[in-house]
């Protein structure tokens, strides 16, 4: 079983495919320092000590009972994952809010 989330796992592999391309030049548009600088916004459920998850590239945020936020590059996440007090790793979530409709609806100027 992954400890990374499926999500996570398809960003992660679409990197890696994006940074074959950059590095092979068959992509003009993708420069490989640009792809290699990508980052994530990352839950991580772990029962390591935090400066352990921080040695691996965490940028950690809001840490609570065993789960942190952090941002982290991609190129990361693998060793993260592989640390053994990880136990999960998935994308934050992102939300988008959805009042256009609603705003219409209410005649707010």
């Amino acid at each position: 079983m992954s400890k990374l989330e499926a999500t996570l796992q398809q960003a992660l592999t679409l990197w890696h495919t994006d940074l074959g391309y950059a590095r092979s030049g068959e992509h003009p548009g993708l420069k490989v320092e640009e792809v290699e600088a990508r980052r994530v916004s990352v839950i991580v459920n772990h029962t390591a000590d935090l400066s352990t998850l921080k040695a691996a590239g965490l940028d950690a945020g809001f840490d609570q009972d065993g789960t942190v936020s952090g941002v982290i590059f991609l190129r990361d996440i693998e060793p993260l994952a592989a640390l053994p007090g990880v136990v999960s790793i998935a994308l934050e979530p992102v939300f988008r809010i959805a009042l256009d409709g609603t705003v219409r609806e209410m005649e707010v100027r």
